[in-house]
Formats: structure tokens, sequence, C-alpha cells
């Protein structure tokens, strides 16, 4: 479940130990089958190549002084062999182990040693929650936004004197870190569920207004705007679909006219703007 949550935030195909892909670069696997499921794997748990940054993933629910034993110190060894193996660099490769709670022992460990070379990052499954959420509100959010997100906690790691500290200032950076993904990616999400409600009102032009009290009543909207501190208003709507060029406006005699753009005409556009950024050589 771990795995998967990090191949959805991250929008990386899933793989397992017997359907790897070798075709396939940017992805999650997990070195265990899934048909029958089996235990962990004696290496690491998982694997995983995103867009500019790489990963080796644990995962435990042990909370105890064992924690570190079988699983905080194996991590060194397994970060090691896998750099090895795959040739990545250790720079922007990140050891990531989450737990249901983090034990003392671990976190002293880790903070004490600093692993030359290798970036540690203690998550608890809290912490992993909200970053799932974002991604799951913010639906263009890409790989760099997780790879900032990182090297905040790995900061964390580097300056707390404690794991209480360390905790403390994990949600504190995971919140900070959350709020900007979703101002940054709010467009986006407003606009597309404009635009969605447009549909359902199923005519065109659709009046702001009418917009604005349907989109009152999408629990979504709602949710994501608190999370960021704000309240739906016209002028949020109306940005928003003119930033994403979801639809075009034009003033009314009582309200302003929103007509949604053609799926024939907004495909054309996005073909041209990956065709651009192919030729650029990205």
């Amino acid at each position: 479940m771990v795995a998967r949550s990090f191949a959805y935030i991250l929008n990386l195909p899933f793989f397992t130990l017997s359907n790897d892909d070798a075709n396939v670069i940017q992805k999650v696997v997990w070195n265990g089958d899934l048909n029958p499921p089996s235990k962990a794997p004696p290496g690491p748990d998982c694997v995983i190549c995103a867009f500019g940054f790489n990963c080796v993933l644990e995962m435990t629910r042990r909370t105890g002084a064992n924690q570190w034993t079988l699983e905080g110190a194996p991590m060194i060894r397994h970060t090691n062999d896998v750099l090895t193996r795959n040739r990545w660099l250790s720079s922007n490769t990140y050891t990531v182990l989450v737990t249901t709670r983090i034990a003392m022992d671990t976190f002293n460990n880790f903070h004490r040693t600093r692993p030359e070379g290798i970036k540690v990052i203690l998550l608890d499954i809290d912490a992993l929650i909200k970053v799932l959420h974002t991604s799951i509100l913010a639906i263009s959010m890409r790989n760099i936004k997780v790879n900032n997100l990182m090297e905040l906690v790995l900061d964390c790691m580097r300056r707390s004197p404690g794991l209480n500290f360390y905790n403390r200032s994990v949600e504190s950076c995971v919140l900070q870190w959350r709020a900007r993904v979703l101002e940054s990616e709010k467009a986006v999400f407003v606009g597309l569920k404009a635009l969605r409600a447009m549909k359902q009102i199923g005519r065109s032009p659709v009046g702001l207004s009418e917009l604005y009290g349907k989109m009152l009543k999408n629990k979504w909207i709602k949710q994501y705007l608190n999370l960021i501190n704000q309240e739906l208003d016209f002028s949020i709507i109306q940005d928003s679909l003119l930033q994403q060029g979801f639809a075009e406006c034009q003033p009314g005699m009582d309200d302003t006219l929103l007509y949604p753009v053609m799926t024939g005409d907004f495909i054309n556009r996005e073909k041209r703007i990956i065709d651009e950024v192919r030729r650029v050589g990205l």
C-alpha cells in the first residue's frame, strides 16, 4: 500500500518483481509479488525512479528497538547495493523509511551517524497520508514538487536535536508544503471542477452566478479551498477558467456569460505545446 501510494503521488506506473518492465524507466517497483501476496523481500522493499530523482523505499510496522536493528541499519546496505547496481548518483537518491511510528533508536542512530553519501528520510504514516491527499487534490502536481519536499524533510533531519523536535518540524514542513502546492495548483483544480459543472448544467453559455451556486455544493472544492484558507467566489471561478483556457467569458446584460472550450481545440493546443517541448529537447 505504501509503494502504491508513492506511485500515485508521483503519477508513475506501479510494478512488482514478477511483472517489472525493463523498457519503462520512470516507475515504482515493489520487490515482492502480489499473486499470491508475498512477504517483504530480503533486499529493499521498493525502488523508485522518478523524474529528476530516485528513492530506495522501506516500510515497517515495527515501532520498538528492533526497528533500527531490523529495518534502519539494513537500509544503508540496501541503498549502497541499489546505487551500485543501477549506477545512480547518491546526490539525487533518497532512502526513505515509512513507519507507523518512528522509534527513538532509529532517529538517534541516523542522526548521530549520518551515513556518508546517503540521504535518509524518516516518515510516519500520518505524513505520508497528507502527501497522498495533496497529490489527489493537486491534479497536475509534478515530480519536482515531491523532490522539493524531500529536501525540506532532509533538512529537518539534519537540524533536529531530537525525535520530538523532528516530528514537529516534519509536520509543519508538510503542511506548509501542501499549502504552497495547492495554491499553485488552484487554477487547475477549480477550473476543471467549473468545467465539469458547466457540462452538468448542459447548455452554453452558462451564467457565472449560476455556475457559482452549483459549485458551492461541491464538497471537494470547499475542502481544497479550506486547506489554503480561502473561500469560493466569482473571481476564483472566472480566473481559473480563463487561466487554464477552459472557457471564454463575455459580459452579459445581467451576468457574465461563460463559453466552455471545445474539446478538439483544447487537444490540438495541448499537442502543439508537447511538440514544442520536444523540440527543446527536455
